[in-house]
């Protein structure tokens, strides 16, 4: 007992396959290398090991030798994989993991590494819809790829795939499926495939093989397609995920109301031009920091709807009095800012007949009595200083509002 426990231990951490059978000829170990074994490959060692036949055995239609030998009254038996073969899996390794940057490039790395290495005819990389539809996403045909599709799967060789949801392969399909004309058209022989999942276990669609001769090696082919679409579903996966981060982020730097940048990214956004401008110490900006008048007064008499139409407004006239490196942001209530990228505050004559067109727009909207307090401040005029730069705009958009209000006064 003691020996079988030995045993078992180095068989546990020998990289080759391996597995013990009792006297009788029944499997009662096996070793991790030996579950990543295609099923045919580890019932035709199974039948050895029941037949108990001794030494070296070559079995060229999997392409593996084996060796069983009796230790501690029972049968050891040790599986040894063509260097062609992982050769090969390791090439299509290889291929997939300097290709999948984006979902498109991941397809059609994952059909272009089966056509090239596995050496059948077609290959397809598909996604299930509904209804029994299938959209090919990527296809191999002889040598290159080709152009996509769409297909209805029902009674054909992918519709038994999709419902096992586990390798599947057929290795006469003119008999196997006289009714599925395209492929008896193609010339299909035989067909592979196997499904791909994301995180959660949910399938998204299937990866399958044809080729037009059986001369092909089915173990090596369930041993791909499973590595293959095991990476596409990972992949897919992180894609989609990384994707819903940058959702969120850009969620989380949004102004829910008029869309524009909040005050979150307008910090960031601003002491990232600050360090920037500490670095090269030429490109300089303006900021401006813009208060909208009338809010109050449109709230009170018009309804927070009219005034929340009001902000909006103001927002999309933001963003067509600014160039496409410039950005708006709605800071809270009624305050917003403008960072002007590469410019002075030689031009600010230039920018408040920017933003008196931008507020007579408004007025032609309906917004009577509304107007906009400016403060301008330079990059040049405090560099390295965010806070100084900041409370500056500020002083400056305050002076504007009260010198409107005296000449509103002196105008009343």
């Amino acid at each position: 007992m003691n020996s079988l426990r030995e045993l078992q231990k180095l068989l546990s951490v020998l990289q080759e396959a391996a597995a013990i059978a009792d006297i009788g000829g029944k499997l009662c170990f096996s070793n991790p290398a030996w579950h990543q074994l295609p099923s045919s490959t580890k019932e035709l060692v199974e039948c050895k090991l029941s037949e108990q036949r001794l030494g070296d055995i070559k079995c060229p239609e999997t392409k593996i030798s084996l060796t069983i030998a009796t230790i501690a009254n029972h049968y050891v038996a040790i599986v040894k994989r063509s260097r062609e073969n992982l050769l090969i899996k390791d090439s299509i390794l290889s291929m997939l993991l300097h290709g999948l940057q984006d979902e498109q490039s991941t397809y059609d790395t994952a059909a272009t590494a089966l056509g090239l290495y596995l050496r059948w005819r077609w290959a397809l990389v598909t996604r299930f819809k509904t209804n029994n539809k299938v959209e090919v996403l990527s296809f191999w045909d002889t040598e290159k790829l080709t152009e996509t599709f769409e297909y209805n799967m029902a009674q054909t060789p992918c519709e038994v795939v999709a419902d096992s949801q586990d390798f599947t392969s057929f290795t006469d399909i003119p008999t196997q499926f006289a009714h599925d004309q395209p492929l008896i058209d193609m010339g299909v022989k035989v067909y592979a495939g196997y499904i791909y999942r994301d995180h959660n276990g949910e399938p998204l669609g299937h990866i399958f093989i044809m080729h037009p001769s059986d001369k092909v090696d089915l173990d090596l082919a369930e041993e791909t397609l499973h590595l293959v679409s095991t990476i596409v579903g990972n992949r897919l996966s992180l894609n989609r995920s990384e994707m819903e981060v940058q959702k969120q982020k850009s969620l989380a730097m949004t102004d829910g109301l008029t869309k524009l940048c909040n005050r979150s990214a307008f910090d960031i956004d601003l002491s990232e031009e600050v360090r920037n401008l500490s670095q090269s110490g030429s490109i300089h900006f303006v900021l401006a920091i813009i208060d909208l008048d009338g809010m109050k007064k449109i709230n009170d008499t018009l309804g927070h709807d009219e005034g929340d139409r009001l902000l909006r407004s103001f927002a999309e006239q933001l963003k067509k009095i600014s160039r496409s490196q410039d950005h708006a942001y709605r800071l809270g209530g009624d305050e917003f800012a403008l960072l002007f990228r590469n410019t002075s505050l030689e031009k600010e004559t230039l920018l408040r007949e920017r933003f008196k067109v931008a507020v007579g727009q408004l007025v032609k909207q309906g917004f009577e009595g509304v107007n906009a307090s400016i403060g301008f401040v330079s990059s040049s005029e405090y560099p390295g200083d965010l806070a100084q730069l900041i409370k500056v705009a500020d002083e400056r958009m305050y002076q504007d509002k009260r010198s409107k209000s005296r000449l509103d006064s002196q105008a009343g």
